[in-house]
């Protein structure tokens, strides 16, 4: 990967310069095609300039980037198939206001239980929902 043109996209994505920081992604993925840093970054430079159909699909990479115990789980991931009947484990993935935001849709899933894996300081928020919290991660 050519460090130089990838630490340029990411200053250019501090700057706000989404389409700055595309052009120097495209020049490294030329070289890595598959480097799934390369990608994400890519996949949030297009979303930051409303190119949603292009960005969400590569915006999926994301969770080949990092070593994470949610990717060496023994049961397959969901892919939107009906619950009912099933249990549910959600691993939180973004921030502390990404999470609080979507907690509320959980219960709609439909799932007969489900166990969300967060951070522990949000333990007191999310058991008001009907679901089994469990503190997980580091910094917990």
């Amino acid at each position: 990967m050519e460090s130089l043109d990838f630490q340029t996209a990411l200053q250019r994505m501090d700057a706000r310069d989404p389409a700055g920081a595309e052009v120097a992604l495209r020049s490294v993925l030329a070289l890595a095609p598959d480097h799934p840093d390369v990608r994400y970054e890519l996949a949030r430079a297009l979303i930051a300039q409303g190119r949603f159909a292009d960005g969400w699909p590569l915006s999926e990479d994301r969770m080949t980037r990092r070593t994470s115990a949610a990717n060496q789980l023994p049961f397959p991931e969901w892919k939107g198939e009906p619950l009912a009947g099933k249990r549910l484990l959600i691993w939180r993935e973004q921030g502390f206001g990404d999470q609080i935001q979507m907690a509320r849709f959980l219960p709609a899933l439909g799932a007969d239980a489900i166990v969300y894996a967060g951070k522990a300081s949000l333990d007191r928020l999310f058991r008001q929902l009907p679901l089994d919290y469990a503190p997980v991660g580091p910094g917990i």
